[in-house]
């Protein structure tokens, strides 16, 4: 689960001044407070301490229970696998409560600072766009959603359909820290 909250900002579609979701909305801008031309590659100790509370709080702020469902919806619709609305019931509290402890001890993340951002070449700046999109993608795309849908396989083809598009306009920022992950094994 630990490496699924990190992921959720770089690949699915929080605290300071406004930013932008994909359909244009306000959406609050995640804000490290550190400077923006940074390297993730030069974060340690204080820097990367302040980083990580800054994203835990950012992801605090997301509806756990609808990114559970709408990611396992979207896994679920990748891997063609019909599910079932007792199947996303039953998943559903170990996600919400394995995601609430990830985000109350942050050594995951510290250790992904140290060991994924090594030689990244993305700044803090980008890491804060990306999120920021990120966060308002999933808090737009996932808002609403129950177990309930599980049942309906329109509307999780919806769910894909528009999860996609999220994907496809998403800024420059998020492929320069996607870029990262490509260059570590820790995803």
């Amino acid at each position: 689960m630990k490496e699924g909250v990190f992921i959720l900002l770089l690949t699915v579609p929080a605290c300071g001044s406004r930013g932008g979701g994909p359909d244009g909305s306000a959406v609050d801008k995640v804000d490290t407070g550190l400077p923006e031309s940074q390297s993730l590659a030069d974060l340690d100790g204080k820097d990367a301490s302040q980083f990580c509370e800054a994203l835990a709080d950012a992801l605090l702020n997301l509806d756990i229970e609808e990114w559970c469902i709408g990611t396992f919806l979207l896994i679920a619709h990748d891997f063609k696998v019909p599910v079932s609305s007792m199947e996303c019931e039953d998943g559903l509290t170990e996600c919400v409560s394995g995601l609430t402890s990830d985000l109350e001890d942050l050594s995951w993340c510290l250790e992904l600072v140290e060991t994924a951002f090594d030689s990244c070449d993305a700044t803090v700046g980008d890491f804060e766009t990306c999120a920021t999109y990120n966060l308002g993608a999933s808090g737009e795309l996932f808002a609403g959603l129950t177990c309930d849908d599980a049942d309906d396989s329109a509307a999780i083809d919806d769910l894909a359909e528009r999860s996609e598009s999220i994907m496809e306009n998403e800024p420059a920022a998020c492929a320069r820290v996607e870029a990262c992950k490509e260059k570590s094994v820790t995803f």
